[in-house]
């Protein structure tokens, strides 16, 4: 007979218990299981976060500086600013654009450290030498497969312009292969 009891309250009725324990963002759960032989530990699910240790957190700093850097730069009106704008039917003009414009830009930069943060992670993983072909294949890679398409989705039903698509998603194939190169790079 094998009953399963929680290693915070264990109780006698042979009750299927858990405790979770929080590893922000992540749970972990584990469990006790009895036998006739004994206790056994068993953990059920568990992430390993000890990759997280080995990140080199500053790389990934730099590249979310360098992909919002990008950003600001891919849509100022020196290159695809005015275009966009119009595609979107956005009036520069209005004094009101400003208007939490703050929380708009920190909501973007927190995005792109989580898109940065996860290229690491992936690099990590897979365990890159430190080539900049790398990088630039990995992003690649990750702009068409993981940003272009979540993008593409919306744009399916949104029946938006084809140049705002070009617009928007050639930024974030550019901001991955510019953050997966200095990930790679500096590891």
């Amino acid at each position: 007979m094998i009953t399963i009891k929680s290693p915070v309250s264990p109780r006698q009725d042979g009750i299927f218990y858990y405790k979770a324990i929080f590893a922000v963002p992540f749970i972990v759960y584990s469990f006790y299981i009895q036998t006739s032989e004994g206790v056994l530990w068993t953990k059920l699910t568990n992430m390993n976060t000890a990759i997280f240790s080995h990140l080199n957190w500053w790389a990934i700093l730099v590249a979310t500086v360098g992909y919002f850097i990008l950003g600001a730069v891919w849509y100022s009106k020196a290159l695809f600013g005015t275009k966009w704008a119009q595609l979107i039917k956005l009036d520069t003009n209005n004094p009101e654009l400003k208007n939490g414009m703050g929380k708009m830009m920190a909501s973007t930069f927190l995005l792109i450290f989580i898109v940065c943060f996860g290229l690491s992670v992936l690099i990590h993983m897979v365990g890159f030498e430190d080539n900049f072909l790398y990088g630039i294949k990995l992003g690649l890679l990750t702009g068409f497969a993981f940003a272009t398409t979540a993008v593409s989705i919306t744009y399916v039903y949104e029946n938006k312009p084809s140049n705002l698509y070009l617009i928007n998603n050639g930024y974030h194939v550019i901001g991955h292969m510019l953050a997966a190169t200095i990930l790679v790079l500096w590891r």
